[in-house]
């Protein structure tokens, strides 16, 4: 069975986490207004200012991996 997921997403389009279940999710949320600007962009130092004017719940579900280093060793 393939793993699930739920994705926090804020309004302003920027993914805040992955939770696991419902309980994660709350607490998640919690944390998101109490402290925005602990969450930033990885791949830089960017920190979020402002809170979204609203967090959306997505239910994700894996369908498939694939593994790309596999590929590339194919070549």
């Amino acid at each position: 069975m393939a793993k699930k997921e739920y994705l926090i997403i804020g309004s302003d389009n920027f993914w805040y986490t992955t939770c696991s279940n419902m309980k994660e999710i709350e607490r998640e949320i919690e944390q998101i207004k109490e402290d925005v600007k602990s969450y930033g962009n990885p791949e830089n130092s960017d920190r979020q200012e402002d809170l979204p004017e609203t967090l959306y719940i997505y239910e994700a579900k894996e369908i498939k991996q694939v593994d790309l280093s596999e590929e590339e060793e194919e070549e």
